[in-house]
């Protein structure tokens, strides 16, 4: 569940919470709508999210489960977080970035083979 505090900008003290939050509540992702996109803004999600994935390593957590359902996307301000802290995971080892993350979060497809890893180029994008 999440929860989304709103502090209110000068002149909407009075304004319907159910109208505020969807104005102000990004959506959460999931995989029908990010597949839906174009590829070049999947292109784009994908280094944002790189950011957002290498930003958070530099504070020393992760989430414990990845899925696609852990990124906050909102393309009209071109933001992307990521959530799902709540049974974070403190890093004790160097944990670097991977291609690897983006079809553990599902914004990659990989091939049915056992090496995939070693093949990104297989890789639906």
């Amino acid at each position: 569940m999440r929860i989304y505090y709103q502090i209110p900008i000068t002149g909407t003290e009075d304004v319907n919470l159910a109208t505020l939050a969807q104005k102000f509540q990004p959506p959460e992702a999931c995989e029908e709508s990010f597949w839906s996109l174009d590829r070049l803004v999947r292109e784009d999600i994908r280094a944002k999210f790189r950011v957002a994935f290498e930003e958070m390593l530099h504070c020393g957590v992760k989430p414990q489960m990845s899925r696609i359902s852990n990124i906050i996307c909102d393309q009209s301000i071109g933001n992307v977080r990521i959530s799902g802290f709540r049974r974070g995971w403190p890093i004790r080892d160097k944990l670097q970035w991977s291609d690897t993350r983006y079809v553990a979060y599902a914004l990659a497809n990989r091939p049915d083979k056992r090496d995939w890893r070693s093949h990104p180029e297989e890789w639906e994008l």
